[in-house]
């Protein structure tokens, strides 16, 4: 939701984590914003995550070289310390390797501390 004006103003193809991107209540929409599903790591890891992930990544791949635009989160999570932990996620470093003339604008993001995404309803528990 935070990203929303930046995706309608610079055209951006969001990345969403498989378990929201097939939510029935917000499927039409991720769609709508050409957005791709990307598997969640941190829950399980398998071969077949594995695979669409990769497929995923060729695909933003082909895109970047097409002209068009992603946002992507590399932690994938909302911060949980003062130091950012993105830990195995892989896909920028390859992406950026694969495409050494795509600029990159890097955003932080803090403050979700409270919001309905945050771990405020767990008190802060993982």
């Amino acid at each position: 939701i935070i990203s929303l004006p930046l995706i309608r103003l610079f055209n951006i193809r969001p990345l969403i984590v498989e378990y929201m991107y097939y939510q029935p209540a917000f499927h039409w929409a991720v769609r709508l914003l050409k957005a791709l599903p990307m598997p969640n790591f941190g829950s399980s890891f398998s071969p077949l995550k594995l695979k669409r992930a990769e497929r995923a990544l060729q695909t933003i791949s082909k895109g970047l070289k097409e002209g068009d635009r992603f946002l992507i989160y590399p932690s994938g999570t909302t911060k949980l310390t003062a130091k950012e932990v993105v830990g195995g996620a892989f896909g920028v470093y390859q992406l950026v390797g694969e495409n050494p003339d795509v600029p990159i604008v890097l955003v932080r993001i803090t403050g979700l501390w409270g919001s309905g995404f945050s771990r405020a309803p767990t008190a802060g528990a993982t």
